[in-house]
C-alpha cells in the first residue's frame, strides 16, 4: 500500500501519484421550494467537487478533514483574491480516513452548508468550501476561479504521528474557472 509521503522511503508525493481536477454544479432551489430547501438558506448553491484519480500502482491513503484541511481562495477576473463577506460558522467536522484504491477515482464534494453569510441570498450564488464562504451574483459567476489546497496526514505517518494535527500539503489545485454546464 502506498502512503505517498515523499519523506518516507523515497515514496512519491501525492501530486506525483494522482491527478486532480475540479468540477462545479449549480444547485438551484426555487423561491417557492419545499420547506427543506428553504431551511438550507441559499436558493443557489455552487457545489464543488474534487475529482482525484490514483495513477500509481498501489492504494492511496490519508487522513483528512473536509473542512479544516481544505483551503479555498476565490479569485476574480483580475486575478485578485475576493474577500469573504461577514460570516458565522457552525461547522461540525471530524477527521476521516480517505482511501483511493489502485487504478480508482474519487469524486469528493468539498462544499458544504456550514457557513452563514450576510448578503443577497435570493439572487446570489453561495460558494462554501473549507471554512470560507462567498455570495457572488449569479450573472457574473463565470468571471471567477477557485483555488484549492488540500492538507492531510499521509497513511504512513498515521501510526507514527504523535500529533495528528501534523498536516502536509497533499494537493495544490491552481485557480480553476467556474464553469457550469
Amino acid at each position: 500500500m502506498l502512503y505517498a509521503t515523499g519523506a518516507l522511503c523515497d515514496e512519491p508525493r501525492f501530486a506525483d501519484v494522482a491527478t486532480v481536477s475540479m468540477r462545479y454544479e449549480l444547485t438551484a432551489h426555487p423561491p417557492d421550494g419545499t420547506e427543506e430547501d428553504m431551511a438550507r438558506g441559499y436558493p443557489n448553491l455552487l457545489r464543488v467537487f474534487l475529482q482525484i484519480r490514483n495513477t500509481h500502482d498501489s492504494d492511496l491513503l490519508w487522513v483528512g478533514n473536509s473542512v479544516r484541511d481544505i483551503e479555498a481562495q476565490l479569485i476574480d477576473e483580475d486575478g485578485q483574491p475576493v474577500h469573504t463577506p461577514p460570516t458565522f460558522s457552525s461547522i461540525q467536522y471530524n477527521d476521516q480516513a480517505m482511501l483511493i484504491p489502485r487504478g480508482s477515482s474519487l469524486e469528493w464534494m468539498i462544499s458544504h452548508m456550514g457557513v452563514s453569510m450576510v448578503g443577497d441570498r435570493a439572487n446570489d450564488v453561495a460558494i462554501i468550501v473549507g471554512g470560507k464562504g462567498w455570495l457572488i451574483p449569479k450573472a457574473s459567476l463565470h468571471r471567477y476561479s477557485l483555488k484549492i489546497r488540500v492538507r492531510g496526514l499521509p497513511g504512513a505517518r498515521i501510526a507514527d504521528s504523535r500529533d495528528i494535527r501534523e498536516r502536509m500539503l497533499l494537493f495544490d489545485i491552481p485557480p480553476t474557472p467556474i464553469s457550469i454546464e
